[in-house]
This record gives structure tokens, sequence and C-alpha cells, in this order.
């Protein structure tokens, strides 16, 4: 539906989305042994391919860079 109003609007939609992820949560666990929002150590590449966020920033990137 969302979509279909943003079409209807004359806007354009990235195609990549950032699949949602309980191990966000975890990050912040005492115990966790992974990072991944964080502006100073890379993330982990497992949990980049679970939400997809390495397709979402190369179409990111190549929008902004065209």
């Amino acid at each position: 539906m969302y979509n279909q109003l943003i079409g209807q609007l004359g806007l354009s939609l990235m195609q990549s989305q950032i699949k949602n992820s309980t191990r966000f949560r975890k990050e912040s666990e005492a115990d966790s042994k992974t990072v991944f929002r964080s502006t100073v150590m890379p993330p982990d590449e497992r949990l980049m391919k679970a939400c997809q966020l390495d397709l979402f920033i190369s179409e990111f990137l190549n929008i902004i860079q065209s």
C-alpha cells in the first residue's frame, strides 16, 4: 500500500530493504560478542548478510553518486 502511494506521488523508491532482526537487540546485551552498530568498528559480516544492509548501502551509494 505504501509503495503504491509513493508511486502515485511520483516519488522513487529504493528496491532494497533492511530486514528487521532480533540480533540488533542482542548486541546491547552484556555478553554480546559481535558489534554491529558502531561508527568505529566495521559491522560483523554475518549480521550484514542477515539484514541485507550491504545491498541497501550499495543501492544508496549508486543513487547519490549518479
